[in-house]
This record gives C-alpha cells, sequence and structure tokens, in this order.
C-alpha cells in the first residue's frame, strides 16, 4: 500500500510557508531549548528533526492539509537526501530559498576575500562575525565553540 503523500503543488507550498518563516524556523537550530537535530544540509535543503518546537503538524495545520500527508512527504524526501534513521524521529525538510542561497554564496565570497586580506581562514571568520555582523568576542567564541582568547587574538591584529 502506497503511503499518502503532498501533490507537487503542495508540497511547493508547503515550502513556500517555509520561505517565509525560514528565520525562526533557524532560530530553533540555534537555541540550545529547541535545537532538533541537524540531519543535514546540502546546496538547496535542511533537514532537521523534529522537535516540539517545530514539526510537519504546525505546516499542516497552517496550511489546512493532513498532517500524515506532510509526513509521509517530509519523511520521503528525508530519505533521498540522508541516511539517518527516521523511525526514531520525524524529519523536517526545508527546501532553500532562491533569497537564502544567495546569502550563502554572499557570504562564501566575503569569507574568501577576507581570507585573501588576513592570510586566515580563522581570522577571516572572527572579524567578519565581530567587525561586520556585530557580535561581541565572547558571544561569537561561545557560538562557535571556542575560548574567548582565541577570537581576541584573531580579531585584535
Amino acid at each position: 500500500m502506497t503511503e499518502e503523500t503532498l501533490t507537487d503543488d503542495e508540497w511547493d507550498h508547503v515550502q513556500e510557508y517555509n520561505a517565509k518563516w525560514i528565520g525562526e524556523i533557524l532560530d530553533f537550530v540555534d537555541d540550545d531549548s529547541t535545537k532538533p537535530d541537524l540531519v543535514v544540509e546540502t546546496d538547496k535543503y535542511i533537514v532537521i528533526a523534529e522537535t516540539d518546537a517545530y514539526s510537519s503538524d504546525e505546516a499542516a495545520e497552517k496550511l489546512d492539509l493532513a498532517s500524515h500527508r506532510v509526513q509521509n512527504s517530509m519523511r520521503k524526501k528525508a530519505k533521498q537526501l540522508t541516511d539517518y534513521d527516521w523511525e526514531v524521529t520525524s524529519p523536517y525538510v526545508i527546501e532553500k530559498p532562491p533569497s537564502y542561497r544567495a546569502g550563502e554564496r554572499h557570504l562564501l565570497r566575503q569569507i574568501a576575500e577576507r581570507t585573501d586580506k588576513f592570510g586566515s581562514v580563522a581570522r577571516s571568520v572572527d572579524t567578519l562575525a565581530v567587525e561586520r555582523y556585530g557580535y561581541s568576542q565572547s558571544d561569537w567564541a561561545e557560538k562557535s565553540g571556542r575560548n574567548r582568547s582565541t577570537v581576541s587574538r584573531t580579531t585584535n591584529n
């Protein structure tokens, strides 16, 4: 028996919804209290393991779609993208909108330019975070899982 999934138009509708809320959705990934497992990120997709904070049930409800069909479609797509065991948890698949992908490319260009200027990827990324994006050295050290003195050393030269 075939599992009921979304039509292509319905899948596109879910992804349009995700595009509107991608910032808020990804805030869950950065928040330790709601942090889902980031299972895989490709050039086109982000696949997370659902949490109580965010799930396909929420998208289904807001878009007036059958929750099981959204879940089945998420699981089907996630199985194409990962080798993760989806029997334990449910996947949530986010197709990166063009503006998000353009932002990633822009950030990579910034890192490349700064690496050429500073001669070090670590210094490039640290100065980008602290000088351009306004992180304090302490906040950036915590976010990047490093010691504040290391960040201080790379950003004060």
